[in-house]
């Protein structure tokens, strides 16, 4: 796999997150739950691809459970809601 494809992986896995998280009121997806959505056949690769979206600054991961990634530079504002 080259440098481009994996790139475009991760990519595509952190905007299967953003997605996500507006589709369901900001709760993150779990590591399974992006799997089956970004065609990804391991937990452990997924865990890599989070990994470099960590380091690059696009995410932060808390604790050790599952739901954990908060994406960085946005504000979420539930539905509804205005900002004034």
């Amino acid at each position: 796999m080259c440098i481009i494809e994996r790139m475009n992986r991760t990519t595509e896995i952190y905007n299967y997150i953003v997605s996500y998280k507006l589709e369901h009121d900001g709760v993150a997806p779990s590591v399974r739950e992006i799997c089956a959505g970004c065609n990804v056949s391991s937990t452990s690769v997924t865990i890599y691809h989070l990994s470099k979206l960590e380091i690059a600054g696009k995410i932060k991961r808390y604790g050790e459970g599952a739901r954990n990634i908060i994406v960085t530079g946005g504000k979420w504002t539930p539905p509804g809601v205005t900002d004034e």
